[in-house]
């Protein structure tokens, strides 16, 4: 059963900027994706497509990047043949298992832009909990709305809902 699906377009020339920044690296990229992006020349591309991923990560969460984890304990790797994948750490991977997931990642560049695509799919453990925690569906089948979260504004969206500050891993109001 999906438990989540989130989306992400990043512009590549801002990640290509954010690299030049001290600390920026190490704050948003785990050990091995820091490993994976020197051993490439298209590092910015890479860099910009898993930056992505970890921002569609947070909204199949519902929780939005840097709420529930740090963006370094989601890292996007690729297996043998080149197929994406995230390894979780820490605080993602304690979601992950307490929730019941098991994550399906697909990325893509073209141009100026890195995109990437989440599915969150339950696979056991504690998934019965999760689906009370979180439920995607009243008990008549129509889906129920839920708040948005991870806003950078602290204002109201469009439906009245508060949405959260959000501190960009940028650096800045961007």
């Amino acid at each position: 059963m999906i438990a989540g699906i989130g989306t992400d377009l990043t512009r590549i020339e801002r990640v290509k900027k954010s690299l030049e920044r001290p600390g920026f690296l190490k704050r948003v990229y785990g050990p091995r994706e820091q490993a994976l992006l020197k051993d490439t020349p298209r590092c910015a591309e890479r860099a910009a497509a898993n930056f992505a991923a970890k921002e569609a990560f947070g909204k199949a969460l519902g929780s939005g990047l840097m709420h529930e984890f740090s963006p370094c304990e989601a890292e996007a790797l690729r297996d043998g043949r080149g197929a994406p994948y995230f390894a979780f750490s820490g605080r993602a991977a304690a979601l992950m298992q307490a929730r019941g997931l098991q994550a399906h990642l697909s990325l893509t560049h073209e141009g100026d832009y890195a995109a990437a695509f989440v599915v969150l799919e339950y696979v056991g453990g504690a998934a019965g909990a999760s689906v009370q925690a979180m439920p995607e569906q009243a008990e008549n089948g129509a889906a129920q709305k839920r708040p948005r979260r991870g806003g950078r504004s602290g204002a109201e969206d469009a439906d009245g809902v508060e949405t959260a500050q959000n501190a960009s891993p940028f650096g800045g109001d961007d």
